[in-house]
C-alpha cells in the first residue's frame, strides 16, 4: 500500500539517503520516493512515518501497523507470516520468511515455524543453531546448546512436526489446556498433570502415549502399541509377542514362565512370577508356594498355601480359598496330589480312579479301561464331577451339562454361551460376561482385565464373531445350511450370515 505524501519532510537525496538520521528514503510513497520517519523514532505528524506505519502507535514514535513488523534497521514494515503477498516477491514478508510462494501468503522456509506473534520464522527442533543463541530456535526450545542443535528442555518432547516442545506425561500443566502436553496425551485434566487417555500408557521416556494390549491399531505400524508389544498384526489389535502375556492393566507385555530374563530383574516376568534369579538358570520362575499354569502365563498358588485374592482365582485349578490370606483348598470332589500342585478327582468321581463301574458314584458314569471313571456316551462331565446330558441330547428337568438348559426335551446352551467340543461343553461367546475366569470363554479368548468382564479374543481375531480365530475361514453373505452347526460361527448381530 502506497503511503500518502506527508508534510514537513524532505525529498530523498540523490544517493537515496535522507538528511535526518531518523529518516529513511521510502520508495513506496504515493507520488514518488520521500524521506519518512523510521519505526521507533519520534514522529510529529500523521503521514510522516514509513509505509505501513503510523505515528503514535508506539507511544510518540512510528510503529508498524497490525500484521506488519519492522526489519532489523527499522526502515521497512514487512508482512507477518500468514499475511497475503505478491507471488515471487522477495521484499514484502518478514526477513526470515521465504520468497512469497505461489500460494501468495507469507510462509516460513522448510524446517522453520512462525513465532507466537508471526513476526519471524524460528528453527524447528533438530535444526542446527548457533551455540548459546536465544533467538534462533522455536520459542518453546532451550537456548541453543553446545551441540548446536535446537533442543527441547528436560521433560519435554518435540511435536510431530518439530515446531514446538510439549510437556511429557507426568509433567504439570494448566487444567483444560489442549496444547501444553505431548500430542498423544489427553486434554490437561483437573489434576493439572499431563496424562494418557484411557487404555493407553506412557512410553518409557514419557514422551508419548501408546495403546495398551487389546486396543485397536493400524496393521504393520510399529509405533502405536506399548513398547513391549509386537508390531501391530494383521488383526489390527495390539498384541504381545510369543511367550509373553499382558500385565494385569494391559500396559505392557511380560515374559512367561520358563522364558529367559536378566539376572535379578524385577519387571520382566509375569506379575505372579518370582523376580529373575541372580544366578543361572536365568529364567522366569514361580515362587516356591506356586506352580506354573499349563500355558505358563501365570503362577498359581499350591494347595495349602495362602491366596492373594478374595475369589481364589490365583489358586491351582479346581481349588479355591474363602478370603485373601486364607489357604487354597481343593474343591468338593477333588483331592490334592502328593506335591500339592494339582487337585485331582477323588476316587469314584468322574476322572477319579475306579476298580469297576459300581465304584463310580455317578449313575451316568462308568469305569473305563484306564481305571478312571468317565461319563457314558451322550453325557459330559460338569464342574462338580457329575455327568450331564450334552447339547442336542434328550433331557428331562435339570440334567443338562453346565450352562445349558432343557427345552422341548432337548439340551441347549444358555444365552451368551455356545456349544463346543461336539456339544460336550457350553462356553461364553466373545462379548458376553465370563462369570469366573478365562476358562469360561471359548477357545483363543480370555476375560480381559479391562474388558468389563467380557470374553475377548486373545489376539483380536474374530471381530463380531462369537468364536476367535475363525475369520479366515468365513465368507460374507453366505447362507448357513445347518443353523445348529453354524450358529457358533456367525455373527448374530448382522443381517449377513458368516458361516465357517
Amino acid at each position: 500500500v502506497k503511503a500518502a505524501a506527508g508534510d514537513v519532510k524532505d525529498a530523498c537525496l540523490a544517493d537515496g539517503t535522507c538528511t535526518a538520521g531518523t529518516d529513511t528514503c521510502d520508495p513506496n510513497v504515493s507520488g514518488g520516493a520521500q524521506c519518512r520517519t523510521k519505526t521507533t523514532e519520534n514522529c510529529v505528524a500523521v503521514g510522516n512515518c514509513i509505509t505501513n506505519a503510523e505515528c503514535g502507535s508506539n507511544g510518540a514514535a512510528c510503529g508498524c501497523n497490525d500484521n506488519y513488523v519492522e526489519n532489523t534497521d527499522n526502515t521497512v514494515c514487512l508482512k507477518k507470516i500468514g499475511q497475503p503477498c505478491t507471488a515471487d516477491s522477495t521484499d514484502e514478508c518478514v526477513e526470515t520468511a521465504d520468497t512469497c510462494p505461489a500460494s501468495a501468503t507469507c510462509t516460513c522456509p522448510d524446517n522453520q515455524s512462525p513465532s507466537a506473534d508471526n513476526s519471524k520464522c524460528l528453527k524447528n527442533i533438530g535444526q542446527s543453531c548457533t551455540a548459546d543463541s536465544t533467538d534462533e530456535c522455536v520459542e518453546t526450545a532451550d537456548t541453543c546448546p553446545a551441540s548446536a542443535t535446537c533442543t527441547c528442555p528436560d521433560n519435554q518432547s518435540p511435536s510431530a512436526d518439530n515446531s514446538k516442545c510439549l510437556k511429557n506425561i507426568g509433567q504439570p500443566c494448566t487444567a483444560d489446556s489442549t496444547d501444553e502436553c505431548v500430542e498423544t496425551a489427553d486434554t490437561c485434566p483437573a489434576s493439572a498433570t499431563c496424562t494418557c487417555p484411557d487404555n493407553q500408557s506412557p512410553s518409557a521416556d514419557n514422551s508419548k502415549c501408546l495403546k495398551n494390549i487389546g486396543q485397536s491399531c493400524t496393521a504393520a505400524s510399529s509405533n502405536e502399541c506399548v513398547e513391549t508389544a509386537d508390531t501391530c498384526p494383521a488383526s489390527a489389535t495390539c498384541t504381545c509377542p510369543d511367550n509373553q502375556s499382558p500385565s494385569a492393566d494391559n500396559s505392557k507385555c511380560l515374559k512367561n514362565i520358563g522364558q529367559a530374563c536378566a539376572a535379578s530383574s524385577t519387571d520382566e516376568c509375569v506379575e505372579s512370577a518370582a523376580n529373575c534369579p541372580a544366578t543361572a538358570p536365568l529364567v522366569c520362575g514361580c515362587p516356591a508356594t506356586s506352580v506354573a499354569s499349563t500355558d505358563n502365563t501365570k503362577c498359581l498358588v499350591k494347595e495349602g498355601q495362602n491366596c492373594a485374592t478374595n475369589t481364589g482365582t490365583d489358586c491351582i485349578e479346581h481349588a479355591s480359598c474363602t478370603a485373601s490370606g486364607q489357604p487354597c483348598r481343593c474343591d468338593a470332589g477333588y483331592q490334592v496330589n502328593d506335591d500339592n500342585t494339582q487337585c485331582v478327582p477323588s476316587p469314584g468321581k468322574v476322572g477319579g480312579t475306579c476298580s469297576s463301574t459300581q465304584t463310580c458314584t455317578d449313575t451316568d458314569s462308568e469305569c473305563g479301561s484306564d481305571g478312571k471313571c468317565a461319563c457314558k456316551t451322550g453325557f459330559a462331565p460338569n464342574q462338580d464331577l457329575t455327568c450331564g446330558v450334552i447339547v442336542g441330547g434328550t433331557c428331562s428337568g435339570s440334567d443338562c451339562i453346565d450352562n445349558a438348559a432343557c427345552g422341548s426335551s432337548t439340551c441347549a446352551c444358555n444365552s451368551g454361551y455356545t456349544s463346543v467340543d461336539e456339544g460336550t461343553a457350553c462356553r461364553v461367546v466373545v462379548g458376553s460376561a465370563c462369570p469366573t475366569g478365562d476358562n469360561d470363554c471359548v477357545d483363543n479368548a480370555n476375560c480381559g482385565a479391562t474388558a468389563n468382564g467380557n470374553c475377548q479374543c486373545d489376539d483380536g481375531t474374530g471381530g463380531g464373531f462369537q468364536l476367535c480365530g475363525k475369520t479366515d475361514q468365513c465368507e460374507t453373505a453366505a447362507t448357513c445350511e445347518d443353523d445348529t452347526t453354524c450358529s457358533k460361527y456367525y455373527d448374530h448381530d448382522s443381517f449377513d450370515m458368516f458361516c465357517c
